[in-house]
């Protein structure tokens, strides 16, 4: 029990020492990596100039509408109120294109945001797989240790039932175990 006992604060110590280095390793990779603060600051970039794009489209085919409404003829003037119209038209299309690069510039910071929660979520199941090792690993020493103590409270109550070297073979195991599962 007292073995037990001391094994407690050596077991937290572990834990601790795992949770520090992650978030070492947490705070590199945010150093690594600073374009990441600014994917909110593009997301909102991105979705503004998508809303002023689809303003100026509504607002260019509404004035394509009022030129093809007038019942004009192709004289002077309305030769250059056809350029216009075609350049109107043109910038329509420039328009749709940026509408469509904007589209997939969103769905590439998505993804890689998406990336970003995986690894995350990969990273924390490996730090749970090495608490439950150690969680086991203390279990281990708890149960070499159980038989030391019957033998003590066996020997001080009388004749003990357990051969020494039984005790002694598994308390040599005991620090062996202990070790090859924290790593």
């Amino acid at each position: 029990m007292v073995l037990f006992t001391r094994m407690i604060p050596v077991i937290k110590t572990g834990v601790h020492r795992i949770h520090l280095r992650n978030e070492a390793k947490t705070t590199t990779l945010e150093r690594l990596v600073p374009h990441l603060g600014t994917l909110e600051t593009t997301r909102n970039q991105l979705h503004e100039a998508k809303e002023l794009a689809r303003k100026n489209e509504h607002d260019l085919r509404d004035r394509i509408a009022e030129l093809k409404e007038s019942n004009f003829e192709l004289s002077g003037s309305s030769k250059v109120q056809a350029a216009k119209i075609s350049q109107l038209e043109k910038q329509i299309q420039i328009l749709e294109n940026d509408k469509a690069e904007l589209a997939r510039q969103r769905d590439l910071a998505l993804k890689e945001v998406e990336d970003r929660k995986i690894k995350s979520q990969a990273q924390f199941d490996v730090l749970v797989g090495k608490i439950k090792k150690l969680e086991g690993a203390r279990d281990e020493v708890a149960n070499a240790a159980a038989p030391i103590v019957q033998a003590m409270f066996f020997n001080n109550n009388g004749p003990s039932a357990l051969d020494a070297s039984e005790i002694f073979d598994k308390l040599r195991v005991a620090p062996d175990t202990y070790f090859k599962n924290i790593k």
